[in-house]
């Protein structure tokens, strides 16, 4: 995992030996960073990098990790086809088992009691997460590739898609929360159309609607209401992992397979910093809860700041 801080571009780095993050995410308050690292769940401390835990309970990896916004509680979902909920001490709270094949996306409600998980079974299944108790399943057509609740809790967005398949027009879909209907499609155009969706994302006022192809390093832009392209963010050399806004909705960060993190304005939509460093494609980025920072995880671990860097430990306390 890396810390950048998002008005310089020097830093350090220490490779995860064998090892890759996957995923992360923080908890509300950005005190605790918890990655996706192999079968497990790992925790740090954002504020200085130090390893804090490993949690144990998946078969096989685990693919993305989400942390609910306002209960403590933490998701994971992994290839083993199920999702676990954890409580702030690392215990497990509900399995959450009935999809069919691995699943790959997980987003927390805006009330963090709800939860949604998206597999490779096609559906998209709506989980209290403290009983573990599906209650709703909305269908795909293909893997379901991310997820992510509006800010209001009234939408959710979903990306699907097979690499694979040609015929992927409906591959970002608007669903209404309360009745479970698709209430818009946002399809791809040009070269992209057709491809499957890597990431998902919403404005925060939620009138606003991007999504990334796995076909080209593009981000597009839709009016949520009419369905019109808006703009493109352009820049990247690879596809685009990872679509984030800044608390104060003035940034959007990006990470992508091209192993670099772009921070752009959300307004004009040009491009304002190139961070390079990573070794590898970039999962997730993302703003800490004060907008001072932008984290971002890959094969390895960086923190960058003005006041000197600092290297995350794979385990224990601080690098000497």
């Amino acid at each position: 995992m890396a810390v950048w801080d998002a008005n310089t571009r020097g830093g350090t780095f220490l490779p995860l030996p064998g090892e890759e993050v996957n995923s992360f995410a923080l908890d509300a308050r950005g005190g605790r960073a918890f990655g996706a690292v192999g079968p497990y769940v790992d925790v740090w401390s954002a504020h200085n990098g130090i390893w804090i835990a490993r949690w144990r309970g998946h078969n096989a990896r685990v693919n993305v990790v989400a942390a609910a916004p306002k209960t403590g509680l933490v998701a994971s979902v992994s290839e083993d086809g199920t999702g676990r909920v954890w409580d702030a001490g690392g215990n497990v709270v509900s399995v959450l088992q009935g999809h069919k094949a691995p699943v790959r996306a997980v987003a927390f409600h805006p009330n963090g009691e709800t939860l949604a998980t998206g597999s490779g079974d096609s559906s998209v299944r709506l989980w209290d997460a403290q009983a573990g108790r599906e209650f709703a399943m909305l269908r795909h057509d293909a893997e379901i590739r991310a997820l992510v609740f509006s800010g209001d809790g009234e939408m959710l967005l979903v990306a699907s898609g097979s690499p694979s398949s040609t015929r992927n027009d409906m591959a970002v879909r608007l669903w209404r929360v309360r009745d479970r209907r698709v209430v818009r499609s946002f399809p791809f155009q040009g070269a992209a159309r057709g491809a499957a969706a890597t990431a998902v994302a919403f404005s925060p006022e939620g009138e606003q609607v991007f999504a990334a192809p796995a076909t080209e390093p593009v981000v597009y832009v839709w009016d949520r209401r009419t369905g019109n392209v808006r703009a493109m963010l352009t820049g990247h050399s690879a596809v685009v992992n990872s679509i984030a806004f800044s608390p104060d909705r003035s940034r959007i960060v990006t990470g992508s397979a091209d192993k670099t993190v772009r921070l752009w304005h959300s307004r004009t939509f040009q491009q304002l910093l190139l961070l390079r460093g990573h070794l590898r494609p970039v999962h997730t980025a993302m703003f800490t809860p004060d907008g001072a920072r932008i984290l971002s995880s890959s094969g390895d671990i960086r923190i960058w700041g003005t006041g000197g860097h600092v290297r995350w430990p794979r385990r224990g306390g601080p690098v000497e």
